[in-house]
């Protein structure tokens, strides 16, 4: 995919949120267990935070998004769900 030849991915947490679903399918028990679901929060923080500071519920666009096809990602500025890298709203990948 040439958006990771060019070190960008897909922004807003949206591509942190897209691997949310890979982190969840590990199976673990006790502190390895505590480990994985103190990641997991922190993949879906980005979003909820940029959501709530649009006014909006977090928890509510993160659901829809880990639904979403990848790279689909809400525009907090317009209120509106949008391929992340052609509207230009893009993270480094490193």
């Amino acid at each position: 995919m040439q958006q990771f030849e060019e070190g960008i991915v897909a922004g807003g947490g949206t591509a942190l949120v897209n691997v949310y679903q890979k982190v969840s399918e590990i199976e673990a028990e006790g502190d390895i267990e505590t480990g994985v679901n103190i990641v997991l929060k922190a993949l879906t923080a980005p979003v909820r935070q940029i959501a709530e500071n649009a006014g909006l519920e977090g928890s509510v666009i993160v659901e829809r998004l880990k639904n979403a096809e990848p790279g689909i990602g809400f525009n907090a500025a317009t209120n509106e769900w949008v391929n992340m890298l052609e509207a230009g709203i893009v993270d480094p990948l490193k």
